[in-house]
């Protein structure tokens, strides 16, 4: 049965996506096709997969580990302001810290010692803290996720694109979480010895975060053996989309392919209210047509 305009225009979008990513596939043989990236778009609010490649593919995640530890941080103990000792390999510097500086250190800037440090803070340890985690995976659901530290560093901590998703849509559920990861800088004001230090911390998604508005949750991640990834939410008009990259070859491939994704969304929200608007707006019997008529 042929499609009607209206149908072909609502899929646009989706059609689009398919395109551009059969075109990375041809147009970079060597990174994508080798290395094939898992790539998912999904509208969290109509339980809809826009998109997906290779998301049930079991892959390192890196620093996106973080999401799952501000999760158990903060289920263990919701009081910010309580310091915690952090070691010298923090942008924060060696010393006390408020966990808040501590956890916007980790969202922000993928601190790994801050990571730690929260991991250490909790009862029982480091030890105790991973299998907080594998736990809290298990609880929702996330039969595949794996993880061995708090930081991501460790190539044991693995997961599919879908379980990376349905941890950043889990991670809405802590508003600091994402109201800390799109800070597109963070400025830490620290107090010692009566001397006042300011610490700027920039956000590892720069780029992405500058260029869009739309993103309202966010996490990046590299190693070796995960290779480039990231987590997003972004709002796609009155709705809500995760958008999960793992293993991309490349830091521009990532931010490329992200960057076409998010527009994609975007516009497409704008060109979606646009046609609502026109259909609100035109007249639907030819009475309405005439009083329209009358009125102008």
């Amino acid at each position: 049965m042929a499609r009607s305009l209206a149908e072909i225009h609502g899929a646009l979008p989706e059609i689009l996506m398919a395109g551009f990513l059969f075109m990375l596939l041809l147009l970079t043989p060597t990174a994508w096709a080798q290395t094939q990236p898992s790539v998912l778009v999904w509208d969290i609010d109509q339980d809809l997969v826009i998109t997906g490649q290779n998301t049930n593919s079991v892959r390192s995640i890196a620093s996106l580990t973080k999401v799952m530890t501000a999760m158990v941080t903060l289920r263990h103990d919701g009081n910010l302001d309580r310091r915690i000792p952090v070691g010298a390999a923090s942008h924060l510097g060696a010393g006390s810290h408020s966990r808040r500086d501590v956890i916007t250190a980790m969202l922000v800037r993928s601190d790994n010692e801050a990571a730690e440090a929260l991991a250490r803070d909790y009862p029982g340890g480091r030890a105790a803290f991973v299998r907080a985690m594998n736990r809290r995976a298990r609880a929702l659901g996330l039969d595949h996720a794996r993880f061995h530290d708090a930081s991501g560093l460790h190539a044991g901590n693995r997961a599919t694109a879908g379980e990376v998703a349905a941890l950043m849509v889990e991670s809405l559920n802590y508003p600091i979480i994402p109201d800390t990861s799109v800070q597109r800088q963070a400025l830490i004001e620290q107090n010692r010895g009566g001397r006042t230090r300011h610490v700027m911390l920039p956000n590892t998604n720069r780029p992405l975060l500058y260029e869009f508005d739309a993103i309202i949750s966010s996490k990046t991640g590299f190693t070796r053996a995960a290779g480039w990834c990231v987590g997003l939410v972004v709002r796609r008009g009155d709705r809500r989309v995760v958008i999960v990259i793992l293993g991309a070859d490349s830091k521009q491939q990532r931010f490329d392919i992200a960057r076409e994704i998010v527009y994609n969304q975007v516009k497409s929200a704008e060109v979606e209210q646009q046609r609502i608007n026109a259909e609100q707006d035109t007249p639907t019997t030819w009475w309405d047509r005439i009083r329209a008529w009358i009125q102008q």
